[in-house]
This record gives C-alpha cells, structure tokens and sequence, in this order.
C-alpha cells in the first residue's frame, strides 16, 4: 500500500532549528495527536536545555517554549518516551557539548522538569534507545555508548523509581544509533538497525517481550541498513492494514469456495459475519484510541460515531448462528451445515 506523508503547517510560532535531537510523546490522556513534550537538544558548539512543545489537534500544530524552574542540562544523543501510566516524559543520559557523557534521569509532566535521583542508576550512555512497556509499566532503555567510548549491549529498565539491569542469554549485539518502538497490539518492543563497532550499519530486526529478546526474520526484504532513525508504532493504522488483508484473503477463499461448488446464500452469509466480527473487534479498539485522547469536540465523536458502529455490529451478530466453515491458508472447509 501507498504511505502517504503529510508536512504539518505550524498555526503560530517558530519551528525551533535542532539536530540530533530526542522527542518524548505526551498524549494528554491519549496516544495521537496531542503534545510532543520536552524536546531539549544541544546546540553544536553550545548548551542549550529550553523545553520545546510542540501542541497539536487533528489539524494544526504549534510550537512554543515552556519556562520552567529547572530543565536538564542542554545535551545531545539523549534517550526519551513517554510513560503513559504515570504521565510522565522521561528523559535519559546523553552527552555534552564537552563530550561527557550523562547518566541522569529526568521527568515532565508537561509543566516542570523534576530530576529523579534513583538508588541504582544505568551508566552514562549516548546513543541509546528508549520505549515504554504500557504492560509491564517500565521504561526500556538499550544499547548506547560508553564514556569509555564503547558500545553497549545491556537493556535497563526505569519502573518511576529505579534503574534494574535485565540480563538475558540472548540479546542484540551491542549497538548506538538504534530505533526502537512498543508495540502494544503485540505487547512487544521492536528493535531495529544501529549503528555496530567498526561503524559497522545494521539492519537486524529484534523484539523484546519483557522475558527475552529474539531476533526475528522478515518475510520482506527489510529496509536498508541504517542508524540514527526514527520509529514509532500505528496502533490504528497497523490493525486496518490487517483487517483489510484478512478480509482481501477472505474474500479469495470465498470465490474459490464458490467455484467449487458449495452454495452462493452459505458462502455469502460467512464472508459477511466474519467481516462484521472483524470490523467490529477493529471498532473496539478505535474507541479505545479515540477515548484516551484529547478531551475536546472531534475526540468525542469520533469515539461516539465508533461506539454506534459497534452497536450495529453487535445488532447485525444476532442473527448469524456458527461459523459455518473455516479457513486455511485461502481455502474454506465446511464446518458445519
């Protein structure tokens, strides 16, 4: 399918100028479109620690400086996500314009910076990755560089209170420059790409479930081999995607059902029932989405209009008895008459 990129047009102030910056997601009680918090950059030559927002709707968005109390220092390479259970932006490591590396960890609330001082803390890193676990409520931070100039391999986790070393049998290799994201239709961290020793660019796949970590295989051929890029999980847009494959698969097997004979009313009425299931487990979870959002007019509707979606499903699901076949790869097989 065709990915469609959109530049958003800033309503009022200046687009700050930055490089090699982090970029933490604040979602205001939900996951889209809401407030990009707590973008603190280095400038090249400089220290700059100002928090940057970035406010957004549906439609626009605008740029603007928070004064607060205290910020953390100005950095760059640093590690930033969103904790979305205890809202909080949080803000890992990075390095100085002086070339010393960092090990403090820093929180927003989209109104004050507050530096935390946990009894056990990770190293000072640049270059790692951080993503949050919604499930496990923690934090993950992977890979970086050392203050020794070296490549990390370790994965450490921030539970609002502490730092604690995981340790596995497996893990990716060490690594900076990584990209990580969570997804939360899986409940997993997807890793890819970095940056190896040697200046060695990776294009490796790894996801983490909070027990181990296990490199996967693409079916495709991956993306090219990279560091230094941005990843981020479509819990909405990844879900339609599979619906609309699920139900192009459907449909096949129900033609070819057709063509071999079974009967047109049998094989209609499941394509039909399996859509309406599918389309409403789909709903479900865009209610969810839109829920958590932004308090305001269009959150509301879109959560409304989604809900009378699901009641029309469940109305529709009265009438449609078993499943009367399965399906297998892209056949259908009669389950029952």
């Amino acid at each position: 399918s065709q990915q469609v990129i959109k530049q958003v047009t800033v309503g009022h102030g200046v687009t700050p100028s930055r490089h090699c910056v982090v970029v933490g997601r604040e979602p205001l009680g939900g996951p889209w479109f809401s407030k990009l918090s707590a973008l603190v950059a280095a400038v090249t030559f400089g220290v700059a620690g100002a928090s940057v927002v970035a406010h957004a709707s549906p439609t626009t968005v605008n740029w603007g400086t928070v004064n607060t109390a205290q910020s953390p220092p100005g950095r760059e390479f640093g590690a930033m996500t969103f904790d979305s259970v205890r809202n909080r932006t949080v803000l890992f490591g990075g390095g100085t314009a002086a070339f010393t590396n960092l090990n403090d960890t820093w929180e927003f609330d989209g109104a004050s910076w507050v530096q935390r001082t946990p009894s056990t803390s990770a190293p000072a890193l640049v270059a790692s990755a951080m993503a949050f676990d919604i499930n496990r409520k923690v934090s993950v931070l992977f890979g970086g560089g050392t203050a020794s100039f070296g490549f990390s391999s370790d994965t450490w986790e921030w539970d609002g209170t502490n730092w604690v070393l995981r340790t596995f049998a497996t893990a990716p290799p060490a690594r900076l420059w990584t990209q990580m994201a969570y997804d939360s239709t899986r409940g997993r961290i997807v890793l890819f790409g970095g940056e190896g020793p040697n200046s060695t660019d990776l294009r490796d796949t790894w996801e983490y479930d909070g027990v181990t970590w296990a490199q996967k295989t693409s079916v495709n051929v991956p993306p090219s081999a990279r560091f230094s890029a941005a990843m981020a999980f479509d819990p909405i847009c990844g879900d339609g995607t599979a619906h609309a494959v699920r139900e192009a698969v459907l449909a096949s097997a129900v033609v070819r059902a057709a063509q071999d004979g079974e009967p047109w009313e049998d094989v209609r009425a499941h394509y039909e029932s399996r859509m309406i299931l599918g389309f409403r487990r789909h709903l479900a979870l865009a209610v969810s989405f839109y829920r958590s959002g932004h308090g305001g007019a269009w959150w509301t509707a879109e959560a409304d209009a989604a809900a009378e979606g699901i009641m029309w499903c469940d109305e529709q699901a009265q009438s449609f008895g078993p499943p009367r076949y399965r399906l297998e790869g892209d056949q259908l097989y009669r389950i029952c008459k």
